[in-house]
């Protein structure tokens, strides 16, 4: 099998033992190793720390204090590029972009995904968070998934009934052995516009005869939206919405006045979705800063860095935005990203 991603352990590969020289890095990553793991004797030589520094696939151990040069962690692209296509089947490596595995779909001629066009990430980390935009939400075409178990050393297969995908949850967020390698699709072949989000005549795109060129134009529309909405993560990073949207039964809906004049959102049995950037814009939130950390004057639901900014601070604002929404209408929020 061809090798997707590999990581070496570089601790001590010094020619005298001691630590690591930017002479190996670089001859180890031309031997086509993606990532280098080390130790606490990463620091045994005086020009670690500034390359530890600068070269993002150089790791140095997690557990070291805030402020130590270099990161413990990295997110990176796979080499699994696979996208194939079997009719309404559609199989993509974890590795691909989510955006163009999106209009990747529409050229081929399957339907489905447009409304969650212009998310950012990757087609593996998709499921993990189970995406959703504007009434659709990537578990509603999943068929199955294949993952490595990092536990018991092998490739494992998920049907959707295994996933146990939820409102922007699912079961790879509590296993973190398993890594994703592979999504398979089951999508239309007739294309048939996602409105229900929206109110008749606040979107709507001409109607084509040629099924791709009105869902590349459907496609279009909702990426425009996206941006109207959410700041470019070029200019100001974020990562997208901060906090779920709640849902609340409809006895606690119906039991708590401060809640009648919010939108709300049906959906299925007693649960009942309320809009969470409603809550804040409505709680005066929106705009705030916190040094060089602020909510978006765009959406409400979304952290903006400035500058430079601590997680320290990241989690003083969460933290200050769900005691004043708790305050407020008496509901928790919870957050949607996932620290690592």
């Amino acid at each position: 099998n061809k090798i997707d991603f590999s990581i070496i352990n570089g601790e001590n590969a010094a020619d005298d033992g001691k630590g690591i020289t930017k002479k190996i890095v670089e001859d180890i990553f031309l031997l086509g190793i993606d990532v280098i793991t080390s130790g606490n004797h990463i620091w045994d030589k005086a020009e670690t720390s500034n390359l530890i520094e600068n070269e993002s696939r150089l790791l140095r151990p997690a557990n070291f204090a805030e402020g130590t040069p270099g990161k413990g962690y990295g997110i990176y692209t796979t080499k699994n590029k696979k996208f194939k296509v079997n009719k309404n089947t559609v199989k993509i490596g974890a590795g691909v972009n989510w955006n163009e595995a999106v209009y990747k779909t529409i050229k081929n001629g399957c339907f489905g995904l447009e409304n969650l066009a212009g998310i950012p990430g990757s087609v593996g980390a998709a499921p993990i968070q189970n995406i959703g935009a504007y009434g659709s939400e990537i578990s509603e075409f999943i068929k199955n998934l294949e993952c490595f178990d990092i536990k018991k050393n092998k490739v494992v297969n998920f049907l959707n009934k295994d996933c146990k995908f939820g409102y922007r949850k699912s079961v790879f967020q509590l296993n973190k052995d398993l890594i994703i390698n592979e999504v398979t699709l089951t999508l239309n072949q007739k294309f048939s516009p996602n409105s229900s989000y929206f109110s008749p005549g606040i979107f709507s795109v001409k109607e084509d005869s040629n099924d791709i060129e009105y869902a590349k134009n459907w496609a279009n529309k909702i990426v425009e939206l996206r941006e109207s909405k959410i700041p470019n993560t070029s200019d100001y990073p974020n990562v997208g919405s901060f906090f779920k949207n709640p849902l609340v039964s409809e006895k606690f809906f119906q039991n708590n006045k401060k809640l009648e004049k919010l939108k709300t959102f049906k959906r299925e049995g007693d649960q009942i979705k309320l809009s969470a950037a409603e809550m804040i814009d409505k709680s005066d939130l929106k705009g705030m800063r916190l040094n060089n950390l602020g909510i978006s004057s765009k959406h409400s639901l979304v952290f903006v860095n400035f500058g430079i900014t601590t997680s320290r601070e990241v989690k003083e604002l969460e933290n200050t935005v769900i005691d004043v929404i708790m305050a407020t209408y008496g509901i928790k929020l919870e957050r949607e990203p996932i620290y690592l």
